[in-house]
């Protein structure tokens, strides 16, 4: 029996996957908890995988997807959930990544991210970043401080995302949200348009590229409170990456911008949970304090890490310190740990472990 496109995002959905992958040649596979599993006993064919991507998209979304060979999308199915739907051409035939939407935006407490965040909140301008690897979590992170933005501030909140995820309900705030390539073309024309739409917050799902930084600069040092997402792995790779968007000699400037707007840095990382189905956050947290701010001012970005570990009554934390807090705690496994330690660098701890109580 052919798959059905509303059939798999239902069954995605009901799984408690995080996302669904069709790709031919192969059966279609969910993410949960972080691994992969069948969600079907039949190969995809070629002409399916065009089917199911077909099926799902409207007439305009099919055009801009035959001109441009990809496309992101939400769906939605009443009863079932929203969907965040990428399809893309792979070796001549349609690829599929779905995204399983939350109804219900979780708060700072419930995604166990650091009482600081709250504080990045309260601010009144300033670039805040939310930075991860894909899969991360950076865009519930994101919707979780808009959310309680919404919940303690009567202002006017913008979102400019691609697509739109998570929907924000008018609390105090009065919330806007836009959709780039919907309601939009471009992060950069949305942020043009954004200063004659009077915002106090503007979130951006992505810093897409130098033009958009420049402009989230010039919006976080003048009015805006501006909180952002970027692909980096640490905070002190995020400022890092950013600066490097730019040539050479627009470098300084762009750093003397950051070390002056910059409230405060999360990065972030999931880990699978030993003690029960799920994955919790790891996190990295830099705040922009004087001493940082100088760092960066000067240019002297491979101090930051060490800002970070004699931070702590800052609020900040370092990434392997959350990691191995949460392994103390029991929340991880030991082998999780180890690996994720080496990744950082930090191989030389692993010796004197011994198994958490």
């Amino acid at each position: 029996m052919p798959y059905q496109a509303e059939a798999l995002l239902k069954f995605a959905a009901s799984s408690g996957a995080s996302d669904l992958h069709v790709t031919v040649g192969a059966t279609p596979l969910v993410r949960v908890d972080g691994v992969l599993a069948r969600a079907g006993d039949e190969k995809i064919t070629p002409t399916e995988a065009a089917a199911l991507l077909d099926a799902l998209m409207n007439p305009s979304q099919r055009e801009r997807f035959a001109n441009a060979g990809d496309i992101d999308f939400t769906y939605s199915i009443p009863g079932a959930g929203r969907f965040r739907v990428h399809g893309f051409r792979q070796r001549g035939s349609v690829g599929i990544v779905v995204r399983v939407l939350p109804s219900v935006i979780p708060t700072l407490e419930e995604l166990r991210l650091p009482a600081v965040l709250g504080t990045f909140a309260q601010a009144p301008r300033g670039l805040v970043i939310v930075a991860g690897p894909s899969g991360s979590g950076r865009s519930t992170t994101l919707a979780s401080l808009v959310d309680r933005i919404n919940e303690e501030r009567a202002v006017h909140i913008l979102t400019l995302e691609a697509p739109i995820e998570y929907l924000h309900k008018h609390k105090r705030s009065l919330v806007n949200q836009r959709e780039v390539g919907l309601d939009v073309a471009t992060f950069s024309a949305a942020l043009r348009a954004a200063l004659r739409e009077d915002p106090d917050v503007i979130m951006l799902s992505e810093l897409s590229d130098p033009d958009v930084i420049s402009d989230v600069l010039v919006a976080a040092e003048t009015r805006q409170l501006v909180l952002a997402g970027f692909y980096a792995n640490t905070a002190s790779h995020a400022i890092r990456k950013l600066i490097e968007q730019f040539p050479p000699h627009r470098q300084d400037p762009v750093r003397i911008q950051i070390s002056s707007t910059l409230v405060g840095v999360v990065a972030q990382q999931l880990v699978p949970r030993q003690d029960q189905p799920g994955r919790v956050v790891a996190v990295d947290v830099l705040v922009n304090t004087p001493a940082v701010r100088a760092l960066l001012r000067e240019g002297r970005i491979d101090q930051v890490d060490a800002a970070i570990h004699s931070g702590s009554r800052y609020g900040m934390l370092g990434m392997a310190d959350s990691l191995r807090d949460l392994w103390d705690k029991g929340l991880i496994s030991q082998d999780d740990l180890e690996s994720r330690l080496m990744l950082l660098g930090e191989a030389e701890a692993l010796p004197s472990m011994t198994t958490a109580s």
